[in-house]
């Protein structure tokens, strides 16, 4: 998004925010529904692939090397609430979230050129993205929005 949005003249102030989880396959165990575990910071989901466990992030760039603290964090964490999990494998997972440093998705037109931002939900894309989506799809057909946009703008960007 960062290099994208430069090519098109804005400069954004944008990390990447690093997302860990660990799938537990053939698991032991098997919750009915998400479960969110607040205290331990993760959430456990049951998936055809087997037990997923998924929350754990870092600011650490776009590099393909996966740290080895955040995913030994979620392990001992998965052990606290599942002491007697067993599963026949692991498989983890590392993704990138674009992260504005000042924490605000860019939703909006660039200028009037027709080109639409719609990026920057941090770890929540899943969840801010159908929203977004539809706003943007505001945008672009006319439609009128009760939702103050001048906080996501991507020209909050720009210089002068």
């Amino acid at each position: 998004s960062k290099a994208l949005m430069g090519k098109l003249g804005l400069s954004v102030p944008l990390e990447a925010e690093r997302g860990y989880h660990i799938v537990y396959r053939e698991p032991s165990q098997r919750p009915n529904n998400p479960m969110m575990l607040a205290a331990g910071k993760f959430v456990a989901t049951a998936m055809d692939q087997g037990l997923r466990c998924a929350g754990i992030v870092e600011f650490g760039g776009l590099s393909e090397t996966r740290s080895k603290a955040p995913l030994a964090l979620l392990r001992k964490k998965v052990k606290e609430f599942f002491p007697a999990l067993t599963a026949t494998g692991e498989e983890e997972w590392l993704g990138f979230r674009p992260a504005p440093t000042d924490s605000l998705p860019l939703i909006g037109e660039l200028g009037q050129s027709g080109v639409f931002a719609a990026f920057g939900h941090h770890h929540i894309g899943l969840t801010g993205g159908p929203k977004t989506g539809r706003l943007v799809a505001d945008m672009i057909t006319g439609q009128h929005s009760n939702h103050d946009m001048r906080p996501f703008q991507p020209k909050r960007f720009a210089k002068g």
